[in-house]
């Protein structure tokens, strides 16, 4: 997962591998002999030794295929479903990097693109759309931590809807910020019910728009965070970003990716790519928690069917 983001950066395709089977193998060697020792015609007693050993050798052999087709498709184009982001939270994976990194628009309000061209070329509008995405972020993790705001399962006409749902009364210090959020999210500000919607155009006054990325943007959203050595700038190998953006990605993003020369003693996860080591912080929590977080999506898209799962092979007797 690393690699692919260290390869978004430098504008290249993601490759990922699936162990499609497991067959385990077995060779058993094991030997038996006698040695003694005679002198004229006459053996020896006392020279007679024996020897016996007995080991076995394991090669397993491990089948990688390619995820390409109707799987890469599955599981790196397809936008993820709302509903995996909300289980997620209210399973206790924090919200706040879930929203950041895997949602493009919410409400009114405009994630920053995951298009490294796009960033650059806009770079102050792109900017001011993280400001506020980001306060609405802020707003939705304080809501939560004071239980003024859920999301729950409402059925409507026999089919069951996401339903962000505003507490009925709070402090008037919550009560200040819901109503900022509504504001920032294109609410009315006398609902307190709104239906979750991917729809941008002809919503209704009581839905709230949120429309989610697929794996390869989020994946290309946090290869913005990624460092590049100063040759590869110089050499022209990645898009150049503006130093004022690159600080504002630095201080504000979801992730950042190091790099270095030497391979680093202690990191949280590692890899090595044109020569340079990249890596992620062990005491960088933020970025621990965004990048175990996009692994767990990953996985979460996995395709099921009885076919899909690694195939173990074992000898029988």
């Amino acid at each position: 997962m690393l690699l692919n983001i260290v390869r978004a950066r430098y504008t290249q395709v993601p490759n990922f591998l699936t162990v499609s089977s497991v067959i385990a193998g077995y060779t058993y060697q094991g030997n038996l002999g006698v040695s003694a020792q005679a002198g004229g015609g006459q053996l020896n007693e006392n020279f007679v030794s024996g020897s016996a050993n007995l080991g076995y050798i394991e090669r397993p052999t491990i089948t990688y295929t390619p995820l390409q087709g109707e799987d890469f498709s599955r599981r790196l184009m397809r936008n993820i479903p709302i509903e995996v982001l909300f289980a997620l939270g209210q399973a206790g994976w924090p919200s706040d990097v879930l929203f950041r990194v895997a949602v493009e628009r919410f409400g009114d309000t405009q994630n920053m693109s995951f298009s490294a061209a796009a960033v650059v070329a806009d770079a102050d509008v792109q900017v001011n759309n993280l400001t506020r995405y980001d306060r609405v972020v802020n707003i939705m993790k304080e809501l939560g931590r004071a239980g003024a705001i859920e999301v729950i399962l409402t059925e409507i006409d026999g089919k069951e809807r996401q339903t962000v749902r505003f507490a009925e009364s709070m402090s008037p210090e919550l009560m200040d910020a819901t109503t900022e959020l509504k504001s920032l999210l294109g609410l009315r500000p006398d609902r307190n019910e709104f239906y979750v919607t991917d729809r941008v155009v002809r919503r209704a006054d009581n839905e709230i728009l949120i429309q989610t990325r697929s794996m390869l943007a989020i994946m290309s959203f946090l290869s913005l965070g990624v460092e590049v050595p100063e040759a590869d700038v110089n050499a022209n190998r990645v898009i150049v970003t503006p130093d004022f953006l690159l600080k504002v990605i630095e201080k504000r993003g979801p992730m950042r990716i190091r790099v270095q020369e030497e391979q680093p003693e202690d990191p949280f996860v590692a890899i090595q790519y044109r020569n340079q080591w990249f890596y992620i912080d062990a005491t960088d929590h933020l970025s621990k928690r965004t990048f175990s977080t996009i692994q767990l999506l990953f996985e979460l898209l996995a395709p099921s069917g009885g076919g899909t799962a690694p195939l173990l092979s074992l000898p029988a007797g």
